[in-house]
């Protein structure tokens, strides 16, 4: 008998569909930040902010002033702005948040 893989959690499950929605260029990055990724792995649907009007908010994760520079420290490391965040560190590239930033700032 095969032994028992070990459940995979929400933040797990958001981190590999945002890093595979991410692989496929543009059209996945829609993917990434409103579909199986960030809101709907249930994240941003249940236990965190929406993502609804994010560019409009004075502040992000009410720590910082609501700028490209701090949406780009925040994504790359959350725990920087906001130490215990349920965020998770995506591990994500540089190019990666870039493509992040694009598709939020639209929010």
């Amino acid at each position: 008998m095969p032994a028992l893989r070990e459940p995979i959690s929400l933040t797990e499950k958001a981190i590999v569909a945002v890093k595979e929605a991410l692989e496929e260029g543009d059209d996945g990055i829609r993917v990434a930040v409103v579909g199986g990724g960030c809101s709907g792995s249930s994240c941003h649907r249940t236990s965190c902010p929406p993502l609804t009007g994010f560019s409009s908010r004075p502040q992000i994760a009410r720590r910082v002033p609501n700028t490209k520079d701090n949406l780009r420290k925040w994504l790359k490391d959350p725990s920087s702005i906001k130490y215990g965040t349920a965020m998770p560190n995506l591990n994500l590239t540089d190019q990666e948040v870039e493509a992040l930033i694009g598709h939020i700032e639209t929010l």
